[in-house]
């Protein structure tokens, strides 16, 4: 074996030592960042009513009424038609989403735990007739 051969064969051998060694420091890498991130608890929203957590009584409004992936929203006692739709949920974060009146409206909420809904206002709709308050909370009616 001559010189460039030895020569060849150490740049190898060098050469598969830092390519395990960016295999192993990859692995270890990513093996931390996955376990940093702590998992999101997902809570429970069951159908029924929905109140605010200050209502005085059972005809303090809005309180929201959650049914089969659907939802109403009573905003006034006096109001025959009171809005409603679908609900979309992505983990904790529930959304609603409705035609009401000659505008769409969308109220955006966080599970905050089992069957508490907290309004998110800044992914939600401003509503003249209905101030909606930052961090409004809803709790299921027992």
């Amino acid at each position: 074996m001559n010189q460039y051969e030895r020569q060849n064969d150490r740049e190898v051998l060098a050469l598969k030592r830092v390519f395990a060694w960016i295999v192993v420091l990859s692995l270890v890498f990513g093996l931390v960042g996955c376990s940093n991130a702590p998992e999101e608890k997902l809570f429970l929203l069951q159908d029924g009513r929905y109140v605010l957590t200050n209502a005085k009584d059972m005809f303090t409004v809005p309180y929201i009424h959650i049914r089969d992936g659907e939802f109403g929203v009573t905003i006034d006692m006096a109001v025959s038609y009171q809005p409603g739709g679908k609900i979309a949920r992505n983990g904790n974060e529930v959304v609603m989403a409705t035609r009401y009146g000659n505008g769409e409206f969308r109220w955006t909420f966080r599970l905050i735990n089992d069957n508490t809904l907290k309004l998110v206002p800044y992914k939600s709709s401003n509503i003249d007739f209905w101030t909606w308050l930052r961090g409004m909370e809803f709790v299921l009616d027992e």
